[in-house]
């Protein structure tokens, strides 16, 4: 049963919901493209700047390639974003 002025309990709540599973999807698909990003290197035997788990944290990697993350996930106006910003959205995302 719909409301005048907008959704019922039950349909917030799914959107919680849907909205919390999205959420955690894009954060797992964001964690495995860091992964395959970081064997690639591994396998290409380029030294990242490491932290104690070998990874670099997203903040030392370049605009180009806090760009093509954004561009893969298709981050909305990432062109006009700065380093700063990209870093934001990928969290975010």
């Amino acid at each position: 049963m719909g409301t005048a002025i907008g959704l019922t309990v039950r349909e917030r709540e799914d959107l919680a919901r849907r909205q919390r599973e999205m959420a955690r999807r894009r954060r797992l698909e964001l964690e495995e493209w860091e992964q395959s990003r970081a064997d690639a290197l591994k396998s290409a035997g380029r030294r990242s700047a490491s932290t104690d788990d070998g990874e670099r944290p997203i903040e030392e990697w370049t605009r180009d390639e806090l760009y093509a993350r954004a561009k893969d996930l298709g981050i909305d106006r990432r062109s006009a974003m700065s380093k700063r910003e990209l870093v934001h959205a990928l969290r975010v995302y």
